[in-house]
């Protein structure tokens, strides 16, 4: 793209934030957290004029202030960690409060009160911060260092946000990161390490994640952002990894997680049964249903002085050693299936049933899983059992992979004024793939990632601070492999052969640079500031470049009728340079010391890649205001006085528009235009013999096509105008009451709206003339308003808007969502030997399409074209009661450690997590084509359609010959029917406990132990039937696993081992 036509966007918006800053000198997205407060004597008069002087516990900074003509101070940008208060006005004592902990993107307020001179000249509270945010709008959750490092799974990310209220994980293998929040997709999380992008530019998924005794703290903003967060909608997602400090300290750590005394998974389970029954030994069965897993993780880190309260530093190493014996399963005919095809085989179309003998074996584990019925025309109806087949039942197959991971970091202080931080991570992740249940579909992989951080503070004064980050990101990943063309049966029982999303590779790198300011003027605590972001992306991608085979069923397969076919021809490569701008001002107004106003502005602007987003124009009107409002009061009596606690109750409220990122994987689709590239897709194929490659259409090279280019088929987004950036409008309105010094009460209502949220439809609609006589009362009405002209596709009478042109497929800003919450808190922080923290959530979350990608699952492409709002349904992440508890325990210490019986009898504690949850909805999909949709670039276009609903029918069947009156109808092609709503069955609950049994023994000192854990996750063994069944009827529907929970593969008890080395 030639960016000089967009510098007057980006000297515009730059010549904003200068205009700001000659009203005042004035943070975009901070890591760091602030200490505010006001000063009063006994009486409740405020002191101007008082010295506070914050200082560093861990690293000696210090941080001198005054408050100001109304008792007030305020410091912003302090480093996580452990800080003392003094405070100190003349007539009056001295105060020191601490510990006080910074959290990042967190201000606590922490009043004082002056007691005048006497006997006592220094009075020491030792006392936290109040738990409650007391002065902003926005909803920000945090997992501290001792949480992280006690709580059962070893977990850094995702596992740490599905403790909070308003999250909910990912499912059903769904793209995007592990989680989504409020209402928001799984791609709309903003990942930060230690301030610096850590974002997945194509995928929306993190790019790396330390190891748990590398972070200092996790915080997840989940609503109603303050101005200087942003770039997605859904959440902030901050890693900060620790620091050196004063004294020395570290953590050698090995884990083993091998399976040898896991449960059975229900597959493993179902195995192991089968293989009882058919003779086999204990030992025998078992190694048949599981392979060995021995996998083993070490990891060494340490901190310190280099020059004490100057320079410090932490660095750590760790490697993640895999090795196993595999068995993978996958379902395929039984010995006696095979014979009925070889019996009859005179009877099917020439070829096939050599075909499926030359690419699927014979099943050898008796596991059942149903069968599926062919009816011979004249002749008997042919049941096929199916079974499952083992790749490894002669001898297992082996596998082994290694990730290396180092991180090095330094913390400098320069000057009084100045302090560096510099980081550098790296991981190494070679992975060969575990062994496929057919060798022919083996991908590895080859990931190596690097990060490189320096974050700069500098403290002009004590009213004006500064925040300049710089950032590089380098992700470089292959997937050898060697894939046929995929071909695939609908519900046949056999496996998709090859893998229509490869060859790929993919070489990025990033460059960031932020620069934030907060200034103190009176009343206002203005900030502002900046992020720029630019990212190289160098990513081959060819999907179906071999062929993609699909039949709807297994009978038509063998009567090699209704194939579908599509091939791609030209250019993988997808080189791409993307700028990001943002901006921001904000200013948080104290109309008086109780209430604080929290106002800003926040601007955003992405480029879009030239000729690869179909021409299409960069957003330029990004704007994004937050309001929001934190009333904190403080008064001390009557009924008043009990219910704010004198300044422990705070009510809460704001809204927010916030952006989201169009990811670049859609460059991977609207790269494969014609020149580029050339997609072939033939439908209704009858007795073409497609699945053989010789028989197959030799696809062109772009540069031979002959015929008219206008009717290949396209894919856009947001062609020849201007990309509408989706965004969500969020509000949150409610409060926080601290009850004692260490539990809280919290209370909100969130909501969200999804708005321009992107998805793709078919532009040049058009039908098949059968499909248009089946049902000429639906039909025939589109027909008319579209304005449709007769054509022939694939041989066969057809309409279409624009008979000239092929299948156009766009994608844009087509879909939209609502969520509503309210969630619920009870915490206590950790003292007198425990910890807890439980969340409730309880909500509803409606959308029109989870993802642009997905397929099906995610209905990316509406199921009736002519009517997108049909789609309208619970979203796939709709989970409207969700509960999660967390906690830590530490047993009391009768012997304090000493002798043998210290040793023995003290030092347990125990954590754990509870997982309490309603399951996710899912929909019953068609495997035909009953509206008669003409054929596109993907499937999904036609084959988007759901089942029919039957309610007097047999319930949970599906269309099969062996099923009279089934409940779930596959209405045949072509024959205009418009199936049931989406998402109107849900999967099984969710009921999960995990939990860790730790034991210390003091070593060396006070500060060395030894530590031993041994974690459960699903302690209960409960089977949480919360994976997606089979979901899709066809004309032989297998019912035996259709929509059968049991027949999914959950997995029961598990468990690790660890020993740590603290010091």
């Amino acid at each position: 793209m030639d960016t000089m036509k967009h510098q007057p966007v980006f000297r515009w918006a730059l010549a904003l934030l200068a205009v700001a800053s000659l009203v005042s000198p004035a943070a975009a997205q901070t890591i760091y957290g602030s200490l505010a407060g006001t000063v009063t004597d006994s009486s409740g008069a405020v002191i101007p004029g008082a010295d506070v002087i914050i200082r560093s516990m861990d690293q000696g900074l210090t941080r001198e202030l005054k408050t100001d003509d109304t008792g007030f101070w305020r410091a912003p940008s302090l480093p996580i960690g452990r800080y003392q208060l003094e405070v100190v006005a003349k007539g009056f004592e001295k105060v020191i409060r601490g510990p006080l902990t910074v959290e990042a993107s967190v201000e606590r307020a922490v009043d004082v009160t002056l007691k005048p001179s006497g006997t006592q000249e220094v009075i020491t509270i030792t006392e936290e911060a109040p738990l409650i945010e007391a002065t902003k709008a926005q909803i920000s959750r945090g997992v501290e260092s001792r949480r992280i490092l006690e709580l059962p799974g070893l977990n850094t990310l995702t596992g740490l946000a599905l403790l909070q209220p308003g999250v909910t994980g990912n499912n059903g293998n769904r793209p995007g990161s592990g989680f989504v929040v409020n209402g928001a997709r799984t791609r709309s999380n903003n990942f930060m390490l230690d301030g610096a992008n850590n974002n997945d530019q194509s995928l929306s998924i993190p790019r790396q994640t330390p190891a748990p005794e590398y972070l200092g703290e996790f915080r997840i903003i989940t609503n109603t952002f303050s101005a200087e967060y942003g770039r997605n909608s859904g959440s902030v997602v901050m890693q900060v990894t620790k620091s050196g400090t004063n004294e020395f300290h570290g953590i050698a750590r090995w884990s083993w997680l091998g399976n040898g005394w896991d449960a059975f998974t229900t597959g493993q389970q179902r195995t192991f049964n089968a293989q009882k029954a058919a003779g086999a030994s204990d030992y025998d069965a078992m190694r048949r249903a599981r392979g060995v897993i021995v996998r083993n993780q070490v990891l060494g880190s340490i901190g310190g002085p280099i020059i004490k309260n100057k320079l410090f530093f932490f660095g750590g190493y760790d490697l993640d050693r895999l090795r196993s014996t595999a068995n993978p399963v996958t379902t395929t005919f039984s010995q006696q299936g095979w014979d009925l095809l070889t019996q009859y085989q005179n009877s099917f179309a020439p070829g096939t049933v050599a075909f499926l003998k030359q690419w699927y074996p014979v099943a050898n584990d008796p596991t059942p899983v149903g069968t599926v019925n062919v009816a011979i025309p004249g002749g008997p109806t042919l049941a096929i059992p199916i079974q499952q087949y083992r790749r490894g039942a002669g001898q297992a197959l082996s596998y082994g992979r290694d990730i290396h991971r180092g991180l090095m970091r330094y913390d400098w202080r320069l000057t009084d004024k100045d302090n560096l931080q510099m980081r550098w991570i790296k991981d190494d992740n070679t992975d060969p793939g575990s062994p496929a249940s057919l060798a022919v579909n083996q991908i590895g992989s080859v990931v190596v990632n690097n990060n490189a951080t320096i974050n700069h503070i500098r403290v002009w004064s004590p009213t004006l601070v500064m925040e300049t980050r710089l950032s590089f990101a380098r992700r470089e990943a292959t997937f050898p492999e060697n894939l046929p063309a995929q071909f695939s049966i609908t519900g046949s029982g056999l496996p998709t052969i090859g893998n229509q999303n490869y060859p790929q590779y993919r070489t990025d790198n990033l460059y960031e640079l932020t620069n934030n300011w907060s200034h103190m003027k009176s009343k206002h605590t203005l900030r502002y500031g900046f992020n720029y972001l630019q990212y190289r992306l160098n990513s081959f991608f060819a999907p179906a470049s071999r062929g993609v085979i699909s039949y709807p069923s297994l009978a038509d397969f063998l009567f090699d009728r209704n194939a579908q076919f599509s091939q791609y021809a030209g250019t993988g490569s997808v080189p791409a340079k993307t700028h990001e701008f943002q901006g921001f001002f904000a200013d948080d107004y104290r109309l008086t010391n109780s209430l604080m106003l929290n106002l800003g502005i926040r601007y955003e602007y992405t480029s879009a890649p030239f000729g690869f987003f179909s021409n299409a124009k960069a957003d330029i009107n990004n704007w994004a205001p937050r309001v929001g409002f934190a009333w904190s009061p403080k008064a001390t009596d009557g009924l008043w006085g009990w219910i704010s606690g004198g300044g422990r109750f705070v009510l809460r409220g704001g809204y927010a528009i916030s952006y989201d990122q169009v990811f670049q994987n859609i460059l991977l689709n609207t790269a494969r235009n014609y020149p580029r590239g050339v997609t072939v897709t033939l439908a209704n194929l009858n007795g073409s013999q497609i699945f053989d490659p010789a028989k197959r259409p030799a696809p062109p090279q772009p540069s031979d096509y002959t015929g008219d280019p206008k009717l290949l088929p396209y894919r856009y987004f947001a062609p020849d105008k201007r990309i509408q950036q989706p965004y969500s409008q969020q509000v949150t309105f409610g409060f926080e009451r601290q009850l004692t010094t260490d539990y809280a009460f919290k209370l909100f209502y969130v909501a969200t709206r999804g708005v321009r949220l992107v998805r793709e439809a078919e532009r040049n609609l058009g039908f098949f003339d059968a499909a248009v006589k089946a049902n000429p009362s639906l039909l025939e009405p589109v027909v008319q308003s579209y304005g449709m002209k007769p054509t022939t596709v694939s041989g066969q009478a057809a309409w279409r808007v624009d008979p000239t042109r092929g299948s156009i497929l766009v994608g844009d800003g087509y879909g939209m969502s609502n969520y509503h919450s309210m969630q619920l808190t009870v915490e206590k922080r950790f003292s007198k030997g425990y910890q807890f923290e439980a969340n409730y959530t309880w909500s509803t979350f409606i959308s029109e399409n989870d993802d642009i990608l997905g397929g099906q699952l995610n209905r990316t492409l509406p199921s009736v074209p002519f009517n997108m709002r049909l789609d309208k349904a619970r979203s796939g992440f709709d989970t409207p009661h969700r509960f999660v508890l967390n906690g830590v325990y530490q047993f009391p210490e009768f012997f304090k450690g000493r002798g043998l019986w210290g040793r023995v009898v003290d030092g347990w504690s125990i954590s754990g997590i509870t997982t309490m949850q309603q399951g996710w909805p899912y929909s019953i999909l068609n495997g035909n084509n009953p509206l008669g949709i003409l054929p596109g670039q993907i499937s999904t276009i036609n084959f988007s359609q759901r089942a029919g609903y039957n309610p007097n029918g047999t319930p949970n069947t599906g269309t099969s010959p062996t099923v009279p009156n089934p409940m779930w109808v596959a209405y045949p092609n072509n024959s205009g029917l418009i199936g049931a709503g989406a998402n109107i069955r849900r999967v099984g609950n969710t009921y999960n406990t995990d939990a860790a049994l730790i034991k210390r023994v003091r070593t060396v000192g006070e500060s060395q132990n030894l530590e031993l854990r041994w974690e459960v996750f699903n302690v209960f063994n409960y089977r949480s039937f919360n994976a997606l069944p089979a979901n899709t009827v066809s004309n032989n529907t297998n019912n035996t696993t259709f929509m059968n929970l049991g027949f999914t593969d959950v997995s029961g008890r598990s468990m690790i081992f660890t020993v740590r080395y603290n010091f």
